[in-house]
């Protein structure tokens, strides 16, 4: 915001005396082309060649922002005989104001991430804004929202060594500190706070920014071990209550309603992360409907036999094995993320023998559960192909099978003897729960609630205490503080701070 002036310097002629220098005055405006959030401050400075008549102070308002202000300047008289020459006037905005001219509010950034998300066309998330907040949706998720420092301290580690360069970068600018023989990591620590305005102790820099908000990294040459955390106050977020929970591990409660009471044909539809799961009641013997517990067994079974990516809990489990075994198949048993073995080695479970029979692969396998231990084991018929095991903890399980032309299969069912249903994610990733019930297959319409999640696994977990908390039934964030959250999110409203 510049402006070059320029003055010609008439001589007398022919009787004719011009005005002394000093009389000679000029005028410009100056207006903001777009509201401020606040009031600000525009300085004016000028060289030895002219001079602001009045203050060199401008103010606008968020009322007054529009209307132009008259600026005038005097040529000063410094009695040296000049041609033709130029002075510059400069315009700076007070630092403490620029937040108020720049004018981005809460709202803007509100948009611009909203924008970010929906500008990905290869994503999966779709983004809205509501006053001053960002809801995102999409497949379960974790939720973390990065901000700028107002204040940071970065702490090193490792072992400098000389000749490698250690670099904080502030707000996209690298600051390099090029090691000294001898230096220690405090030596680095100083040198890197000399470069960014900081100050340092021991082997740690501290970065403030005098109201402004700056962005950090770090990085240091190939090959060196250096390393370095930053922690430090930033700006705030909080996530709305009206976020939808996510879980690595749930357990549901499915729903029998007494009234009206789901009849023999209702159907119970698990939704995780979307993809439905469905069972429909049976009639017992007395062709009655059957009771909840087979329900929740019934899902259990159609989530574990889906091959997806999901997986339910079993307190008690049947394992029934089927078509013609193959000297060499070797069959893997899981229990819990642990590998069953028995007599054939770490790696296996059991491999066939010539002249194995189904029944025989069975009972092979029922040994091995019982050798491990913390079961009951019923294989009262050992003719039949088929064992059942419980344990009155919900326990995993996975069966697998490995060889050249495969031509036997394993399958597992079970029950929790409950109306609970026990899901997971073997790989640890989350998702979301939800439960509908419908009277009949052929309702289209009018679902009621058919479960709920009444526990999860380890996902509940608190935020560290530089991070703030987190209330684990409402999702409120404390304001102020920048944080993940501590369970996974399928519908994320972050509200600015």
């Amino acid at each position: 915001m510049q402006e070059a002036l320029s003055r010609r310097v008439s001589h007398a002629v022919l009787g004719y005396t011009a005005p002394p220098e000093a009389l000679r005055e000029d005028h410009y405006w100056v207006v903001l082309t777009k509201q401020p959030t606040g009031p600000v401050h525009v300085n004016i400075t000028t060289d030895s060649q002219i001079a602001v008549v009045g203050s060199t102070t401008l103010t606008f308002t968020t009322a007054n922002w529009n209307v132009a202000q008259r600026i005038t300047v005097r040529a000063l008289d410094d009695s040296a005989r000049e041609g033709t020459h130029y002075s510059r006037i400069g315009h700076s905005i007070l630092a403490a104001d620029l937040d108020h001219f720049l004018g981005v509010t809460r709202q803007d950034v509100a948009d611009g991430l909203a924008n970010a998300v929906n500008g990905d066309l290869g994503s999966e998330f779709t983004a809205q804004t509501g006053t001053n907040s960002v809801t995102v949706t999409g497949p379960a998720f974790e939720a973390e929202l990065l901000t700028p420092y107002t204040a940071a301290t970065v702490t090193l580690g490792g072992t400098p060594l000389a000749g490698q360069s250690w670099t904080l970068t502030r707000n996209g600018t690298p600051y390099v500190y090029t090691v000294q023989s001898g230096n220690d990591l405090n030596a680095v620590a100083q040198g890197l706070a000399t470069l960014l305005g900081g100050t340092a102790s021991g082997n740690s820099l501290s970065l403030s920014s005098a109201g402004a908000v700056f962005t950090l990294s770090f990085k240091v040459s190939a090959g060196s071990n250096g390393h370095a955390s930053v922690s430090g106050t930033t700006l705030g977020f909080t996530t709305g209550s009206g976020s939808e929970r996510a879980w690595t591990q749930a357990e549901i409660e499915i729903f029998d309603p007494a009234t009206p009471p789901p009849p023999v044909g209702a159907v119970w539809t698990v939704f995780l992360d979307g993809v439905a799961f469905e069972y429909t009641r049976q009639a017992d013997g007395s062709g009655n409907r059957e009771s909840i517990n087979n329900v929740a067994a019934g899902l259990a079974d159609a989530i574990n036999q889906s091959g997806g990516r999901f997986a339910t809990k079993y307190t008690s489990a049947t394992v029934k094995i089927s078509g013609t075994p193959n000297a060499g198949d070797r069959w893997l048993l899981m229990l819990d993320g642990t590998l069953v073995t028995h007599l054939d080695g770490d790696s296996v479970t059991y491999i066939v023998k010539e002249g194995d029979t189904l029944a025989s692969v069975a009972n092979a396998l029922a040994a091995a559960v019982g050798a491990r231990g913390g079961f009951t084991l019923d294989n009262a018929d050992d003719e039949d192909a088929l064992f059942t095991f419980t344990r009155s903890a919900a326990f995993a399980i996975r069966l697998d099978l490995t060889g050249v032309n495969l031509q036997s299969d394993g399958q597992v069912s079970g029950t929790t003897n409950s109306d609970r249903l026990y899901v997971f994610t073997p790989d640890g990733t989350p998702f979301t729960v939800r439960v509908q019930l419908a009277a009949s297959a052929s309702q289209a319409d009018g679902f009621v609630a058919g479960g709920r999640v009444v526990a999860v696994g380890p996902t509940r977990r608190s935020a560290g205490s530089n991070h703030g908390s987190v209330d684990s039934d409402s999702m409120e964030r404390t304001p102020g503080r920048s944080l993940s959250a501590s369970s996974p999110l399928q519908e994320c409203a972050v509200r600015a701070a």
